[in-house]
């Protein structure tokens, strides 16, 4: 499975997920990208996005997205 860490996901908690392979926004070079923008690039090449925005799915549309 991959994962990947928004920029306000502590990085240290990727030790909780090691049989994961996990990257995060920033090293995918998408650090300060807005959500939006975000979701369109990240769509279809990670499993799970954690993040720690809790009204992302009252600011976005996220039906008809490739990941879930």
């Amino acid at each position: 499975m991959k994962v990947v860490f928004d920029e306000n996901v502590p990085w240290p908690l990727r030790k909780l997920l090691s049989d994961y392979s996990v990257t995060s926004v920033q090293r995918e070079g998408l650090g300060g990208t807005e959500n939006g923008e975000l979701l369109a690039a990240l769509d279809g090449r990670f499993d799970v996005l954690i993040l720690c925005d809790k009204n992302l799915r009252y600011q976005q549309n996220l039906k008809g997205r490739k990941s879930r």
